[in-house]
């Protein structure tokens, strides 16, 4: 089954600190929103990021150690690993992972300044466009899902 990535557009908001992609599959033998399938995912985006956060917002993904180990999340489970200790190896039909790489710079914002900070908060606007209040997260229709 194919597999869908769509890069959700925050690394320069950002100031290139986080990098962010949604990761995804369909249910069997349907379409849950139109895609569009003119670009290829580009693997180096997601090797972007000293360490790398994943989420499972809905089904389920498999993940191996370093040491050979597999480890499997469901929606709602989140890992945090440092560059390499992990991959995603498997990814169940219906699924959709969030994928956070925290970029080199992120480690000298210890040495930043109140108005240093001020202006990476100043860059939300530009990044969350639409607030909504959801009904559970199994219920309704998916936001942001892939290419809309």
């Amino acid at each position: 089954m194919p597999v869908y990535v769509r890069d959700i557009g925050i690394e320069i908001p950002s100031g290139h600190l986080v990098s962010g992609h949604v990761i995804a599959t369909d249910p069997r033998g349907q379409s849950l929103l139109p895609k569009r399938t003119s670009m290829a995912a580009d693997a180096g985006c997601l090797a972007k990021g000293e360490v790398a956060i994943y989420r499972v917002i809905r089904g389920t993904a498999e993940f191996r150690k370093k040491t050979g180990e597999s480890f499997e999340l469901s929606a709602g489970d989140v890992v945090t690993a440092s560059k390499d200790s992990i991959s995603l190896t498997g990814i169940g039909e219906n699924t959709q992972v969030l994928r956070l790489g925290l970029l080199k710079g992120m480690n000298e914002l210890r040495s930043w300044t109140p108005t240093q900070r001020d202006e990476i908060d100043g860059l939300a606007g530009q990044i969350i466009t639409q607030k909504d209040v959801r009904p559970l997260r199994t219920e309704g229709r998916p936001v942001g899902y892939l290419y809309g």
